[in-house]
């Protein structure tokens, strides 16, 4: 490194486990003293020792200057190289055993196209919640209270800088000796999200509290009479003018330091912008971090932090120590030495250090372990670095938000979204035979909604075959989403389940439309059964993620079907009885939200994704229904393999129409003399 940290720093690099004690969201560190690593709960607490409750900041800005630094050089863009093609994946088993098997994913699925994926909406949160949701959020009644600005919260001025060096009358670097209430939001453009927090810290003792999202999840840092710090994450489910300051620091490491990927050089430049009432009364008002790499370029990484509302608070201790028997249900046991687990309990703590979590370099090394990565070179190494932490980032922010859906890191988390639409196989076109109206009237469907069940699923009556990858270089969901309906329509009538080949549809169904492994719309697919039929899986050549050569003229068919129906759009009981009475049904999403991408668990909703036909990218089979607290959601079975969701299935939220659920469903009609033999 080219610059000396201070003394805390020391201690946390000899890997004991006493850190410097952050003004929670702000660069401004606190030394404390090593204790040996304990055990802890969840609710989520930890402990470690302290120094002293008295607390100076003279010395915490020392690197800092009030200058315009030369710049660091700003490296421009990689250029990276080809790579030989990847073998493909192990096909995974015949049925998901516990746990699912990971998935082998190649490297370089796109080298042309290996740069930075670009941030969708990175001033919203990681889920788009609904009003409801959002309404249903555990909030503490004193939230309510700091939420509006009183008297003393003032909004961040619009307001010229104060530039140059100082000279002997300048101002002496900031310190902070009040008690603050700091509401601010936190955006990481490259994780493409803003999280809101209000955080609350005692100057006396270093007590601090932290809420995200309006109190769905909260962190404590409680400091007892004995010194020891208790630390604590508390997570809900659902039910004028003035002169301003700029303050600049600029880090830079060797290749492999600071975070760095093997090979790759990072210079962190940090920006805090504060406004100055007294000498002892700052204003925190933005704080920037800027990253450039050797390999990714400028601004490969950064954040921000805008503190919307700074005032001085008179909390009592009570308010930094919860009553853990009142607030939570479940309690997990966390170990503050290790450093997911202080994520956890710090969450902020990553985005005010000087340079990049050191976290990060253990969870590639497991990363690459588990899902068997091998990456080229070091450019590309850094590549999937910086997409695995931003992922990271994303997934564990949108778990503070107390949404109904848990996200979680997955095979994916190093891809790009370039690599990732290769698994949407979607494209939206006319149909070429026209399909069947949906036999049921929308006043029909409105009086039989009452009399269908709150559940319904196809899986265990024996009409669903296990869950199947289509590959990372396939675009053929539309395939194994009609393959499955299919199964399913030809087990209602015979009361057996054949897997059907997906590969034959991939390899024969281009007269109809389809094209093989790129977008296609699964009318193509039902054309092809229709006129064709489709074979059984275990008789056709294995998936190989890619076109073969068409052996429908010589494997004979195991059915045909009689037409496909277009259900009604828009409407839940339509769904219903198309999946109940009929078969499990082709369904269309908008796959490209990073909420399905790392869906993990739960009900999902969320308004990040699309919902009208041109949005719609990903075909997956809708197997059945279910009810959580009163709201309706549709089951859906994905072809990413059984180590993706819920098993390789994901829950929505049907009323709100999630994703496009209900947009453009279908089913094939079969009938018995469409059954052609049995295999």
């Amino acid at each position: 490194m080219f610059e000396t940290w201070d003394e805390s720093r020391d201690v946390l690099a000899r890997g004991v486990s006493g850190s410097s004690l952050p003004l929670v969201i702000l660069p401004l560190p606190i030394p404390a003293a090593p204790v040996p690593p304990q055990p802890q709960t969840e609710c989520r607490i930890s402990e470690e020792d302290k120094n002293s409750n008295k607390i100076h900041f003279e010395h915490d800005l020392k690197d800092y200057v009030r200058s315009e630094p030369q710049p660091a050089p700003r490296p421009q863009s990689a250029v990276f190289p080809g790579a030989p093609p990847a073998e493909p994946p192990a096909a995974p088993p015949a049925a998901p055993a516990p746990p699912p098997k990971p998935q082998q994913y190649p490297s370089y699925v796109r080298p042309d196209e290996l740069d930075q994926t670009s941030p969708v909406a990175p001033e919203l949160p990681p889920v788009l919640q609904s009003a409801h949701d959002r309404s249903e959020r555990h909030q503490m009644p004193e939230l309510a209270d700091a939420a509006a600005p009183g008297p003393q919260q003032d909004a961040a001025p619009a307001v010229p800088v104060a530039r140059g060096r100082f000279s002997a009358r300048d101002p002496p670097a900031p310190r902070i000796t009040r008690s603050l209430l700091i509401s601010g939001e936190l955006t990481v453009p490259r994780a493409d999200y803003t999280e809101s927090y209000m955080a609350w810290w005692d100057a006396n003792t270093g007590a601090a509290r932290v809420e995200y999202y309006g109190g769905s999840t909260s962190t404590y840092r409680t400091v007892e009479p004995n010194g020891s710090v208790q630390n604590l994450e508390v997570s809900y489910e659902q039910y004028g003018e003035e002169k301003v300051e700029r303050w600049r620091h600029v880090v830079s490491g060797r290749a492999g330091q600071a975070g760095a990927a093997r090979g790759e050089v990072l210079t962190f430049r940090h920006d805090l912008l504060l406004a100055r009432r007294e000498p002892d009364n700052v204003q925190p008002l933005v704080y920037t971090v800027a990253v450039d790499s050797s390999v990714l370029g400028p601004d490969c990484d950064g954040y921000q932090h805008r503190y919307l509302v700074v005032t001085p608070h008179d909390k009592g201790n009570d308010f930094f120590r919860p009553n853990i028997e009142e607030l939570c249900d479940v309690v997990e046991s966390l170990n503050t030495s290790n450093p997911e687990h202080r994520a956890r309990l710090d969450p902020l703590a990553e985005f005010t250090m000087k340079q990049r979590d050191a976290r990060y370099d253990d969870k590639l090394k497991r990363f690459k372990t588990e899902f068997d990565r091998q990456y080229i070179d070091d450019k590309e190494e850094a590549v999937r670095k910086n997409l695995l932490m931003q992922h990271s980032r994303f997934t564990s922010s949108g778990n503070r938000e107390g949404a109904t859906v848990e996200l979680g890191l997955n095979f994916l988390g190093d891809r790009l979204d370039v690599e990732l639409e290769s698994l949407m196989g979607v494209q939206l076109s006319q149909e070429r035979f026209p399909a069947e109206r949906f036999p049921h009237e929308r006043r029909d469907l409105q009086r039989a909604e009452p009399r269908l069940p709150d559940k319904f699923d196809w899986r265990p009556r024996g009409a669903v075959s296990p869950v199947r990858f289509q590959g990372a270089s396939c675009a053929s969901c539309w395939a194994f989403a009609v393959a499955g309906a299919v199964e399913g329509a030809l087990f209602v009538k015979t009361r057996r389940l054949v897997p059907l080949s997906e590969q034959c549809l991939v390899d024969c169904a281009q007269p109809f439309g389809a094209k093989g492994c790129k977008g296609t719309w699964p009318s193509n697919a039902y054309d092809y059964v229709q006129s064709r039929g489709l074979p059984a899986l275990d008789e056709y050549t294995p998936y190989q993620e890619k076109v073969l050569e068409c052996k429908d003229q010589v494997i004979p068919a195991v059915t045909r079907i009689s037409s496909h129906v277009n259900v009604t759009a828009n409407s839940v009981p339509a769904l219903k009885v198309a999946i109940k009475q009929h078969a499990p049904s082709v369904v269309i999403i908008d796959a490209k939200a990073k909420s399905v991408v790392f869906y993990k668990k739960g009900v999902l909703y969320d308004d990040r994704c699309g919902k009208s036909p041109k949005k719609l990218n990903h075909a997956v089979l809708a197997v059945g229904w279910g009810s959580s607290r009163g709201e309706p959601h549709f089951i859906l079975k994905n072809s990413w393999s059984a180590a993706w969701g819920e098993r390789g299935y994901m829950r929505v939220q049907a009323r709100a129409n999630t994703c496009g659920v209900l947009t453009k469903p279908s089913y094939p009609r079969l009938e018995q003399s469409d059954v052609l033999r049995a295999p």
